[in-house]
């Protein structure tokens, strides 16, 4: 069926070039290097480690930037000048061709270096988590988008530029151009393919005749046998990372070789583009064709998709008709090689940690209700109050915030609850403001039937995702959005009927397009939709999709059927990402901002998974954190964009359950001392040797440390049993 696929792919493109055909050959060509690349590097990091390496892309556009910047800035002459005087002031011909080489072996040993820390220290955390490694990674995308721009500005120097050390373009070796089919090609280009390419055979060669290519796929097929055999997967996937990091820093080396210049300085409004959309969608796509396994399918498939989307250029002017087809490429490749959900598919990659409720007879106590009142009620009053103390600049970042934590609400409910990786939310989220401007009806009207169209839109992705496994359905949601961006947004599409429109937000005839009754709106919407996950918790409803979610085959066996509660969840959080994209098109009155992009789709299901899957408290959370730093990149941009990646890398390694699962276990901990000190018997928190602590609290002792079950929680190390008990006796069940 794949190559069937394919094949269809490849005669569709090329009726459509019709004529123009050699120029989209050539095309192909020149441009389906960083696809292949990306997509043999995405596929060997999958088989290695189960992850799907979003950052594969980004790392090869820092790799261009950095060696660019060695390269153009000359640091390395200039350092050399400086400490010794041994060259002359303004580098000579020959110094920047030396320059050249120590730029290039730097960019190769850093690539490696970083792919190979990243692996060692992050994603072998997250070893039996694929879906938090993919999160990981698409964090050190965000940070490498971000350190990119300040390895620019750290590396070339103005002052260096005016004296002529340093240059915005240069020669390389070997520099021709040609003419060829309508397109200007040049030597270092047909080069560049033709040694990745070559680069590619010998990985698929060493994959299937070297000792590490056999090491690779038994671990890759059952690392647990391969570990008795002696087979470190540390080791081996150690060595396929620092492999993919050494492709990625010769395709960045290539693209600067074929177009040698120092990249434009990064302003503010570039500061949100955190993704390299083009190659990491057709990369997916091609790894995902491949099945995310095989490597010769998967750069036959970059090519093939390559070819299309040049076809669909040189014939529309455009790729968004290719971009917009992506998802229903991608969910056909991947519909024909699905299998049923298993025990282990439903909880792949989720670190879901319940919060419990606090116990009644300690709700009751004074201290712990003036606590909880005040815990609700202070960020009540400073919603409400903000837009009266901020400038209108700031209260507008405030209500972008609060239809962001829309959205993480919206994603929280299909990851969280429904145990589905959302990765396109802001895809519905553009239908919906698509709507709003292609109508322009009144605002109830119009909040209605976005509504509507973002259910029926997440029912579909969700009947389509059903026999998918975890990654599979990041993958297919995350180029839904990409879709879904292109397909409502490009004016020679869907976003053609939308072109120079403006929302319309009427009631009654009174215009309600000021900026504080947007921003009062999104915020009643955001505690209408707390409430209705309050009361879907509480409903057999929620009761039943956290069974699926936890034990699917027990679930099923008392009769839960896993695709009618799951279409029921997916109509609601669809129908709630819609309306935040109303309220987001109301508040910026268009499309074409920031925020609809893909890379903020991703942004709304990172935030999420760092804040907590545990409950909707998470989904604010992230929200939160993701609006410290938007204040912050209103001043630095590059530095908030970085900031975003590395530290939501740390936070993420340091709590893989979230933010909000670590002040649950601090509350918890608190809780028991509360217990402890009012003599209140709390089995869920204490376990039975906690209960036995009730008679006494002595100071920890480890050589009289309470009898404790396999299930019992961890005691507080302020509370332990003066006497253990023993099994049998009836204090067991005190």
């Amino acid at each position: 069926m794949t190559w069937i696929l394919l094949a269809l792919l490849t005669l569709t493109a090329g009726l459509i070039a019709g004529a123009s055909l050699p120029s989209a050959l050539i095309g192909t060509a020149i441009t389906a290097v960083p696809i292949i690349a990306g997509a043999v590097g995405i596929v060997v990091i999958y088989r290695t480690n189960k992850i799907i390496n979003l950052a594969q892309i980004q790392l090869a556009s820092l790799a261009a930037t950095v060696f660019a910047s060695l390269v153009g800035g000359a640091k390395i002459l200039i350092a050399t000048h400086d400490v010794c005087a041994c060259l002359t002031f303004v580098p000579t011909a020959r110094a920047r061709l030396v320059n050249m080489g120590l730029a290039a072996l730097v960019t190769l040993v850093a690539a490696a270096v970083l792919w190979w820390a990243l692996h060692a220290l992050i994603v072998t955390r997250f070893f039996t988590s694929p879906l938090l490694g993919t999160s990981a990674s698409a964090f050190v995308a965000i940070g490498l988008a971000g350190l990119g721009p300040l390895a620019r500005d750290g590396l070339v120097s103005d002052v260096d530029l005016s004296l002529g050390r340093a240059q915005e373009t240069w020669q390389v070796p070997l520099a021709a151009h040609f003419h060829v089919a309508g397109r200007d090609v040049s030597s270092w280009q047909l080069l560049t393919t033709v040694l990745v390419i070559a680069i590619i055979c010998a990985f698929i060669f060493a994959l299937h005749h070297t000792r590490w290519g056999r090491q690779l796929r038994a671990v890759a097929d059952h690392a647990p046998r391969a570990a008795t055999l002696g087979i470190s997967a540390f080791r081996i996937g150690g060595r396929s990372w620092i492999l993919a990091g050494l492709l990625a820093a010769c395709v960045g080396i290539a693209q600067v070789m074929a177009d040698p210049r120092l990249p434009a300085p990064m302003d503010a409004s570039q500061a949100g583009t955190t993704l390299q959309t083009a190659p990491l969608l057709g990369a997916l796509a091609a790894a995902a064709i491949a099945q995310f396994q095989r490597l010769p399918r998967a750069v036959i498939a970059a090519i093939v998709w390559t070819f299309t989307t040049q076809a669909l250029t040189v014939r529309f002017a455009t790729s968004a008709p290719a971009d917009a087809c992506a998802v229903i490429i991608v969910g056909i490749a991947l519909a024909t090689t699905a299998r049923t959900r298993t025990r282990t598919d439903a909880g792949e990659g989720l670190a879901v940690a319940s919060y419990q409720p606090i116990a009644a007879p300690l709700a009751k106590i004074d201290r712990i209700a003036r606590l909880r009142t005040l815990a609700w009620l202070l960020p009540v009053l400073v919603l409400v109050v903000a837009p009266l103390l901020l400038t209108p600049g700031r209260a507008l970042i405030l209500a972008s915030i609060l239809c962001f934590a829309i959205l993480t609400c919206s994603c929280y409910l299909q990851t969280g609850l429904g145990a589905l990786p959302a990765l396109g939310q802001v895809g519905i989220a553009t239908a919906g403001g698509w709507l709003v401007l292609a109508t322009s009806w009144p605002l109830p009207l119009a909040l209605v039937a976005a509504t509507g169209l973002g259910a029926l839109i997440a029912m579909a992705l969700t009947m389509s995702a059903l026999r998918l496994d975890g990654m599979q359905i990041a993958v297919f949601t995350l180029v839904f959005a990409i879709s879904a961006q292109a397909f409502f947004r490009d004016p020679n599409l869907a976003g053609g009927l939308i072109t120079s429109r403006t929302p319309t937000m009427q009631l009654g005839g009174m215009d309600l397009g000021d900026a504080r009754i947007i921003y009062l709106g999104a915020l009643i919407t955001l505690l209408v939709t707390l409430l209705l996950i309050h009361q879907i918790r509480t409903t057999p409803l929620g009761r039943g999709l956290i069974a699926l979610r936890d034990n699917p085959p027990a679930a099923q066996a008392l009769g839960l059927a896993p695709g009618r509660y799951r279409l029921t969840l997916a109509a609601i959080s669809g129908g709630i990402a819609a309306l935040g994209g109303t309220w987001l098109v109301y508040l910026a009155g268009n499309l074409t901002g920031s925020a609809f992009t893909p890379e903020r789709s991703l942004s709304v299901f990172l935030y999420t998974v760092l804040g907590g899957l545990g409950g909707p408290l998470g989904a604010l959370l992230g929200a939160t954190l993701f609006g410290l730093l938007e204040f912050l990149g209103t001043s630095s941009p590059q530095l908030a964009t970085a900031l975003a990646g590395f530290g939501g890398l740390a936070l993420l390694a340091a709590t893989p359950s979230g933010l909000a699962g670590a002040i649950m276990q601090a509350r918890d901990n608190a809780l028991v001392k509360f217990a402890y000190r009012h003599h209140i018997a709390l089995p869920a928190l204490m376990g039975d040797g906690g209960l036995a602590a009730m008679r006494g609290k002595i100071p920890l002792d480890d050589k009289r440390a309470p009898l404790r079950g396999a299930n019992d929680p961890a005691l507080p190390r302020y509370a332990l049993a003066a006497q253990p008990l023993r099994q049998g006796s009836d204090d067991d069940h005190t």
